[in-house]
């Protein structure tokens, strides 16, 4: 008999939480400062 993998079903928010670091950690505070700057950037060029 062969087992089945069972495949694990991600969420953003939880893929983001494991890569990055959860909400409030440096890393996280940081990746979303250079996110919204990268944002507000691509607003003033539109």
């Amino acid at each position: 008999m062969s087992k089945s993998k069972e495949n694990k079903t991600y969420t953003l928010d939880s893929v983001i939480d494991e890569v990055i670091g959860k909400v409030g950690t440096p890393k996280r505070d940081e990746f979303e400062k250079r996110i919204t700057t990268e944002i507000q950037k691509g607003a003033k060029l539109s």
